[in-house]
């Protein structure tokens, strides 16, 4: 059937021109990369600059005048992977220890991520619509300021969406060269950040999910281990000599410490392992009211003994977790303002929703591999850390990718009801 007149939309045509949507790309980073820049100039060099930042900070520092790795000086520790610090450390080496040169930097990385943004969403859709996750991404408040803050998010942010586009790309094609690759980004995002510590248990479930043959998946699965491997052995190699124990952090050596009594955990994380001790910093009886504790959320006998308490917890934490918007204690106090960043922030969630509701359906990998770190990220927060929104932004990235899908999904659906409406009222 023959299009009616006027229901043609050349801007649709002007934007699937190659040259046009390079264009546009660059003139989305640009802006990205002005609002950051703008943020970080304006932003007082202490703001938040304590907690994490501060350790972060001292542990580069003390990691150039003294040659070891702690948050003591001349005491060496393994609490945290080693990839923040040493950035901080980098950057410190090269510009008399600035702090703004570390903020300039992460504006860059900042930008970057708008970059990988784009790319991962050009394997799973068309440019129009990665080119739309772009801009949010761009744009999207918190990650304006982020980048310049002392915190892990915007490097690892950067080498989580590296690997994922990576990764996707070698399951893709499935050469020894890809495996190998995605590894060894994956070996860096844990140098920075712990949080996908398990996730490479799932990947035989994302190989199955590309329809990969299970020889060809085996030895991309072993490829990938070796590379992640070898990037963590000079850290593996470090705790080794310096603690008498081959682990990753303390945090995790927990796990181990508990379930075989031997390995190494400092004093502070002995109540990870022993029930009876309590936390260095316990949190306030409200908390442990709304969210409770990691270990109570662990032990499904607490499901039985008292189901309407940790069904209510678990949707504290969930709600917490995922529709919390990032940075909402920062905005100003007027409720108006408040109201329709919530508002925007929960409609991003459900348009992502419809994204990965219609690609799944497709068996398409790259959604796939997002509802896979979506779960992993989700679950971890629900059953083995505490709910906090900052988790999430990282993962955010990913939910731009799919709320722009859930847009294109959306407006394809439309125009097929319209088209139908209008071919039954000429019929």
């Amino acid at each position: 059937m023959t299009q009616p007149r006027g229901r043609t939309r050349p801007w649709l045509n002007w934007l699937a021109d190659e040259g046009h949507a390079r264009a546009i790309l660059v003139a989305v980073l640009v802006l990205a990369f002005a609002l950051r820049l703008a943020a970080a100039l304006i932003i007082p060099i202490d703001y938040r600059l304590r907690d994490d930042a501060l350790e972060y900070v001292a542990d580069a520092r003390h990691l150039l005048e003294l040659g070891v790795f702690g948050e003591e000086p001349g005491v060496p520790y393994a609490t945290i992977p080693p990839g923040y610090p040493l950035f901080i450390a980098g950057v410190f080496a090269l510009t008399d220890e600035s702090l703004m040169a570390v903020r300039l930097v992460q504006v860059m990385l900042g930008t970057l991520i708008v970059g990988l943004i784009y790319l991962i969403g050009c394997e799973a859709t068309s440019k129009r619509t990665s080119l739309l996750g772009a801009l949010v991404g761009a744009v999207y408040p918190i990650w304006i300021i982020w980048p310049a803050l002392f915190l892990t998010e915007t490097l690892y942010t950067v080498l989580l969406l590296a690997f994922y586009w990576v990764l996707v790309r070698s399951i893709k094609v499935a050469t020894a060269k890809r495996a190998l690759c995605s590894g060894a980004i994956f070996g860096l995002a844990l140098l920075t950040r712990e949080v996908l510590f398990a996730f490479p248990l799932m990947l035989p479930i994302a190989l199955w999910w590309s329809g990969v043959p299970w020889r060809q998946a085996g030895r991309y699965v072993l490829l990938f281990a070796v590379a992640t491997l070898l990037v963590l052995s000079p850290w593996l190699a470090r705790n080794y000599r310096t603690f008498g124990q081959a682990f990753y952090t303390e945090r995790t050596d927990a796990i181990r410490y508990q379930l075989t009594g031997s390995g190494y955990l400092a004093p502070r994380y002995e109540y990870l392992a022993d029930e009876e001790a309590a936390p260095p910093l316990p949190k306030s009886a409200e908390h442990y009211e709304r969210f409770g504790s990691s270990s109570d959320m662990m032990r499904i006998t607490n499901l039985f003994a008292d189901p309407m308490t940790y069904l209510r917890r678990l949707v504290n934490r969930l709600v917490e977790f995922w529709l919390h918007p990032n940075g909402l204690e920062a905005l100003p106090g007027n409720f108006f303002i408040r109201a329709v960043y919530i508002v925007l922030h929960v409609g991003m969630l459900g348009l992502a929703g419809v994204g990965i509701f219609t690609y799944l359906k497709r068996r398409d990998i790259v959604v796939g591999g997002f509802a896979l770190l979506l779960i992993y990220a989700t679950g971890s927060s629900l059953f083995f850390t505490n709910p906090n929104p900052r988790y999430t932004l990282p993962f955010l990235s990913l939910v731009f990718i799919l709320a722009a899908m859930g847009v294109g999904s959306t407006w394809q659906f439309l125009r097929r009801k319209r088209a139908t409406g209008d071919s039954k009222a000429i019929g």
